[in-house]
């Protein structure tokens, strides 16, 4: 028997429990990989690289393929969809990687087509209900513990004036 670390994770930070199927462990723990970009490390000159995710697991993909058919059914007519898992793999790749979308490998289908199903797929809330079921998956296995919450932020000048809320009044009347 495997020992746990506390709260029944790994001790390696992937929060699978050991008492869980281990391709529900598997799972959780490629969630977690798929779904966040950065890891907290120390600071050092030299970064090492994430490991590359090639294809979204088969056990992640029989949870994404249900929501996936109930909010973006193929069309009855017209020009036919690209493989939808394939589009997923380009755009977890494009947001891993933060190419542009032209500069995608020639192993993914073609960009214009995967940036259109990207935009697609925001429209119809897709990438919200993956992560809500995903995420309830991983607490079903007491693989997610919200123990600590950490937020980023920037703030900027918004270039060329940002939005206009209300009209500005003119501060003087011209003079003569």
């Amino acid at each position: 028997m495997e020992s746990t670390g506390i709260n029944g994770s790994d001790g390696e930070g992937n929060g699978a429990s050991t008492h869980s199927g281990l391709g529900e462990a598997l799972l959780c723990q490629n969630v977690w990989r798929l779904l966040v970009v950065r890891l907290m490390r120390k600071q050092s000159t030299k970064r090492e690289a994430l490991p590359t995710i090639g294809q979204v697991p088969n056990e992640l993909w029989a949870r994404i393929a249900p929501i996936l058919a109930e909010l973006d059914p193929p069309k009855p007519m017209g020009r036919k969809r690209i493989n939808a898992r394939a589009a997923l793999d380009a755009i977890l790749f494009r947001l891993r990687s933060g190419c542009q979308w032209n500069q995608l490998p020639k192993d993914f289908p073609d960009d214009s087509s995967v940036h259109r199903t990207f935009q697609r797929w925001i429209q119809l809330g897709l990438f919200d209900r993956i992560w809500a079921a995903l995420v309830e998956a991983c607490a079903e296995l007491g693989g997610v513990t919200w123990e600590w919450q950490a937020a980023d932020a920037a703030m900027s000048k918004a270039r060329l004036g940002g939005v206009a809320l209300v009209p500005i009044p003119p501060i003087a009347a011209k003079l003569g």
